[in-house]
C-alpha cells in the first residue's frame, strides 16, 4: 500500500531515520523521492534462514505451523525490478512510500 510522505508527521508513519532524511532533501531541492521499504526478498541464490525453509518445506515432511499465528512478506527479485521500474517511469510516483 502507496502512502504519501508529504505531511508533518510521515517519518514516524513509515519509519527510519534515513527515510525522514531523503523525505528534507526532497522537499529543500526538489528531488523526487520515491521510497521502497522491502520485506526479504528472495530468489536465485536466496541464502541463511530462507534457504533453509525452502529445504524443509520441499523435503515432504509435516510442518509444525498449525499453531503459530505469524505472518511473513517475502518479496520475488524479478517483482522488486518491475517495482523499481514502475517508480522510475510513473509520472505519480514521486512522494510515494511503498
Amino acid at each position: 500500500m502507496a502512502g504519501s510522505f508529504s505531511g508533518s508527521g510521515c517519518g514516524g508513519s513509515f519509519g527510519g531515520t534515513g527515510s525522514y532524511i531523503l523525505k528534507k532533501i526532497a522537499n529543500e531541492t526538489g528531488l523526487e523521492v520515491v521510497i521502497l521499504r522491502l520485506p526479504l526478498v528472495y530468489g536465485v541464490g536466496v541464502k541463511a534462514n530462507f534457504k533453509n525453509l525452502i529445504k524443509l518445506a520441499g523435503s515432504g515432511l509435516p510442518l509444525p505451523f498449525k499453531g503459530i499465528n505469524n505472518r511473513r512478506s517475502f518479496l520475488y527479485i524479478g517483482n522488486l525490478v518491475d517495482a523499481i521500474g514502475v517508480c522510475v517511469e510513473h509520472p505519480k510516483a514521486a512522494g510515494l512510500f511503498w
